[in-house]
């Protein structure tokens, strides 16, 4: 019988504030848009962009969360998602906050979990090691748990505090 953890995002003010920002900042141009009438086709255009906007940055705000299970890290944000085996998590820095690269979260002071993953092939064969495609960052809701639940399925993982 497999059990799995679900983590769900930690929020912090800064997401928070960029959040209703971007999200302000497409819905008052929606307004204006609707109250010309009638809409042309340009009109119709960019009301539809403004209004996918919309939903995908409340989509990343309310569907960002990490689910733990004996074999896998699942994490899903918004629309996107993906996977890590546990098996191939090498390192594991708690309480650091990165702000380029694969990073699934909403808050700083986070979990980046760096893990082996085969070099990157190029057009003529050959590999190139790629140390931004083997980490990611997460932001669970409590950092120290969702350490614990992987060092439940892989104890040999080593864990750093900055």
């Amino acid at each position: 019988m497999s059990t799995s953890i679900t983590f769900q995002s930690r929020k912090d003010a800064l997401f928070i504030g960029v959040m209703v920002f971007a999200i302000s900042a497409c819905l008052f141009p929606i307004g204006s848009l609707l109250y010309k009438n009638p809409l042309d086709s340009e009109g119709l255009i960019a009301l539809s962009i403004l209004i996918a906007t919309t939903l995908l940055l409340a989509s990343f705000f309310t569907h960002t969360y990490y689910v733990v299970d004996q074999e896998q890290i699942k994490w899903r944000s918004g629309p996107l998602n993906g996977t890590v085996n546990i098996a191939d998590v090498k390192e594991i820095v708690v309480g650091t906050s990165v702000y380029v690269g694969m990073r699934p979260a909403t808050a700083r002071k986070g979990v980046l979990v760096r893990f082996s993953m085969a070099s990157s092939k190029t057009r003529d064969g050959s590999t190139l090691p790629s140390k931004f495609l083997d980490e990611i960052y997460f932001s669970p809701s409590d950092n120290e748990l969702f350490v614990e639940a992987i060092l439940m399925y892989n104890p040999k993982v080593e864990v750093k505090r900055p």
